[in-house]
């Protein structure tokens, strides 16, 4: 389980989340909603040690993440797929794939190349071109199968249907939702509810770096001045 206490976290001076706190369960899934500077990316990047935290605490079953360094998270079972993705444009789809392979934080050798190349075939047919000649989905597909080559006990997905047609985000639904039903936990901040609701029952409701609603989207859907005001452009 992934916990989140009485976090306080941002960039040097300037702080962007202020006392959150939510659980997210061992082989669950949690999404993090809120407009667009709402502290969803800051959260996402507290946990995986990118931000300054000044107060609270970030335990991932138990083991403290707060304070350690990325690198640190990252063995202790954290995947990150970032917002930008961030794949290597000048090294093949294999090579950036090699870039992220290592066990998981027990030892185990889950996720390999023939079983990520399984889950996106549209990446396995491009494995020896270069990154840089992906379209936008193939390089989402490339960011999250090379987090998967870490063989994470948990994957945090930072805005992964930004930016993508919406048939891409339709096949990175099935995906993401196999990889729940197979047990991943999850953690995504998502601006795409309907992406959000097919990956998550539990949701976080961010607005100006506080938490202003914990609980399931059936819950959510009995509070729709809560959309009104915290999700409606």
């Amino acid at each position: 389980m992934l916990e989140v206490n009485n976090l306080t976290a941002g960039y040097g001076a300037a702080r962007a989340i202020s006392e959150l706190a939510f659980r997210v369960p061992t082989a669950g899934a949690v999404a993090l909603l809120g407009r667009n500077g709402a502290g969803k990316s800051t959260t996402i990047k507290s946990v995986m040690g990118l931000c300054d935290i000044y107060d609270g605490r970030i335990t991932l079953d138990g083991v403290t993440l707060s304070g350690q360094s990325p690198d640190a998270i990252a063995r202790a079972g954290v995947g990150y797929v970032p917002e930008d993705r961030r794949v290597f444009a000048d090294l093949s789809v294999m090579e950036n794939l090699e870039t992220g392979k290592k066990a998981g934080a027990d030892g185990a050798v889950i996720w390999t190349a023939p079983k990520v190349f399984d889950l996106f075939p549209e990446i396995a047919r491009r494995r020896d071109a270069s990154a840089g000649t992906l379209s936008g989905g193939e390089r989402q597909m490339l960011a999250i199968a090379r987090a998967l080559m870490g063989n994470p006990r948990i994957l945090l997905l930072d805005e992964p249907s930004e930016g993508l047609a919406p048939v891409v985000v339709q096949r990175l639904g099935e995906t993401l939702s196999a990889l729940a039903v197979e047990g991943l936990t999850l953690l995504l901040a998502e601006q795409n509810k309907a992406l959000a609701r097919r990956l998550a029952n539990n949701v976080v409701i961010l607005e100006t770096g506080h938490v202003v609603f914990t609980g399931t989207f059936d819950d959510l859907d009995r509070m729709p001045e809560l959309l009104e005001r915290y999700l409606s452009v």
